[in-house]
């Protein structure tokens, strides 16, 4: 019956440095990475963390492994997808052979065979993703992807390791179908890329010894391909394999896309503004640290589309280059080399997102963009770095409650009935079934105002029981939020 051979053709000591290797290449890997994501939470400010347990591991299982948004965008969902899955699979399968080796046997017979398959079928989905990654980093070259050689090396990496797993099967399946061993020779087509490769190397006339010397050097060549991608993970492009699950499971599940999060205060009370790394939250940094690069959130920003210089992934990048370069220096509480707003950020970038949440609802590892933007924003509100009429709009709604500077009495002077017509009921005096919020620009605006006047007329002639707040009224504080102006807001809505 065929069953899996541990380290075939590789001496004893070879198996130790085998063991060795993995496990110096894993220690590295666990130590820095967790020295890298402890700098989140000694430089970024606190924030308590989500606490739904079974709504986020959904979102992990959604976003994660099913790749929900990532397949929105065909072409690269599929790409993704199959390269993602690949690597699951092969992992599941070392996992698997780990097991068998020093466990329990359970890679015997069919099941040893329809392992062999599965591992074979998945490197071809693995080289197809491979190949539509190359095409569209190397021809289509889509302006919202980071063209730039540490991608293209990590491509490369992990092409390499994959392809060199089935050649090492190949030599290996030379050598048995050589030496006629039994059962191995019968399970061999069952790796169909190895046999096929085998025969290759057979019609050529290779002898055993030869076979055995390419054996043992693509076997080298593949572990230390596979040590390297453990050392370079903890600080390279492929890093968001690690980050981007731990975001997609701590992101704000409870948070409504078109509700900004309050702004920070601390312990007096106090707003704590995003103007240097110490404000940010954890969250945030763990945000910059999983953007994937993917440009998605670029491709729906209506301000990139606009011309204007915000790009919601070099937001995430510059916040991501601002924390690598400065978060040492801030733990031994030295001054930072830039400043966050106005430096690595600039101030019209931040002015020029309209906080719309495009971003936010089409980034595939759920990045809040949105929030981090608010945050640096009302930082420039602070320092009065405003464009003058947006600071006039911000007096006006500070002292008369409206946008436009208009008395209180001015605002339901629209509603002023026509003659033969009912008045618009006064929802502080009579009870009604529906409270018209009319807004602003729907109440003072003269080029709006008459369809105001239009739509009362219809609601009244088909009889629906509303009322407004008259003088009452004020402004919601939804834009000033947004503008960053958080003081504002809250004397807006209480």
């Amino acid at each position: 019956m065929p069953t899996r051979v541990d380290f075939w053709g590789i001496p004893g000591w070879g198996a130790w440095a085998v063991y060795g290797i993995c496990f110096a290449a894993s220690l590295y890997f666990i130590v820095r990475f967790v020295q890298e994501a402890g700098l989140w939470f000694r430089v970024g400010r606190r924030q308590r963390p989500t606490s739904n347990p079974k709504q986020q591991l959904w979102n992990v299982a959604k976003y994660y492994f099913a790749q929900a948004r990532v397949l929105k965008q065909p072409y690269a969902g599929i790409m993704h997808v199959a390269i993602f899955w690949s690597f699951i699979v092969f992992f599941l399968g070392t996992a698997l052979a780990t097991i068998n080796g020093h466990f329990f046997t359970i890679l015997v017979g069919p099941v040893y065979l329809a392992y062999k398959l599965v591992l074979d079928l998945s490197i071809l989905v693995f080289l197809v993703g491979v190949g539509m990654a190359a095409y569209r980093r190397y021809v289509q070259k889509p302006s919202k992807l980071t063209l730039d050689s540490r991608f293209n090396q990590s491509l490369l990496l992990i092409s390499l390791i994959v392809i060199l797993g089935p050649f090492v099967e190949s030599f290996r399946l030379a050598v048995v179908s050589l030496t006629n061993e039994q059962p191995a020779l019968a399970a061999a087509p069952w790796s169909p890329i190895g046999w096929g490769l085998a025969q290759l190397w057979l019609s050529g006339g290779a002898s055993q010894a030869s076979l055995m010397a390419w054996h043992t050097g693509t076997y080298v060549a593949h572990l230390l391909l596979v040590a390297l991608f453990f050392v370079m993970l903890p600080t390279g492009t492929l890093l968001h394999i690690m980050t981007s699950g731990f975001n997609i499971y701590l992101s704000k599940i409870d948070q409504p896309l078109g509700r900004l999060a309050p702004a920070a205060t601390g312990p007096s009370g106090e707003y704590l503004y995003a103007d240097k790394l110490r404000n940010l939250s954890w969250k945030q940094l763990l945000d910059s640290d999983s953007c994937t690069e993917c440009g998605r959130c670029e491709d729906v920003c209506p301000a990139h589309a606009a011309g204007r210089p915000l790009s919601p992934k070099q937001v995430m990048l510059s916040l991501r280059t601002a924390f690598r370069t400065e978060a040492r220096r801030v733990m031994k509480d030295q001054p930072e080399l830039k400043p966050l707003v106005g430096g690595y950020v600039t101030d019209e970038v931040l002015w020029s997102c309209t906080t719309c949440g495009a971003c936010v609802n089409e980034c595939p590892v759920l990045v809040n963009h949105l929030d981090t933007i608010v945050d640096m924003r009302r930082y420039l509100v602070s320092e009065s770095r405003v464009d003058e009429l947006l600071q006039t709009a911000l007096a006006n709604l500070g002292r008369y409650g409206n946008s436009f500077g208009q008395s209180d009495r001015a605002r339901a002077k629209w509603a002023a009935p026509a003659p033969g017509a009912p008045k618009i009921k006064d929802a502080r005096k009579e009870e009604v079934e529906y409270l018209w919020f009319v807004g602003d620009y729907a109440s003072f605006n003269p080029t709006v105002i008459e369809t105001t006047k239009l739509l009362a007329s219809v609601l009244q002639k088909a009889g629906v029981d509303f009322g407004l707040l008259y003088e009452a009224e004020r402004n919601s504080g939804n834009d000033v939020r947004r503008v960053g102006e958080e003081g504002l807001y809250v004397m807006l809505v209480e």
